[in-house]
């Protein structure tokens, strides 16, 4: 991730929570802001509710799933703490059997993050 501001985290979230709407959303973009927010966590940048729209938002979106996002995504899930156990078990049960189809493709070690999740 390329390093940036507190400031232009909070923006990149607030504009995409403005945004993000049903069928205006790919996958990728969601994976794309979704890798961001370890680090929006970690800087207490993330608006309120966001993390539960993005999870939704992946959820309602993993049809569209490249290996690229279901890595991102779950990583992301890795690296983050959440306030809602419920809707992040949704996620990984729905992310797991699309990580069964790409798991080879994806390299050794983001493998075995991911595998932690799922214990």
């Amino acid at each position: 991730m390329i390093p940036c501001s507190k400031d232009v985290l909070k923006l990149t979230y607030e504009k995409f929570q403005l945004q993000a709407h049903g069928d205006d959303v790919k996958l990728e973009e969601v994976a794309d802001v979704f890798s961001s927010m370890p680090v929006g966590q970690r800087l207490t940048v993330i608006p309120s509710g966001f993390v539960e729209e993005m999870m939704q938002l992946a959820v309602e979106k993993s049809y569209e799933a490249r290996m690229e996002d279901v890595r991102d995504i779950l990583i992301a899930v890795f690296r983050m703490e959440f306030s809602d156990d419920r809707l992040c078990q949704e996620l990984l049960n729905t992310y797991k059997p699309i990580f069964d189809k790409y798991e080879m493709d994806m390299s050794a070690i983001r493998r075995s993050q991911i595998k932690q999740l799922y214990g």
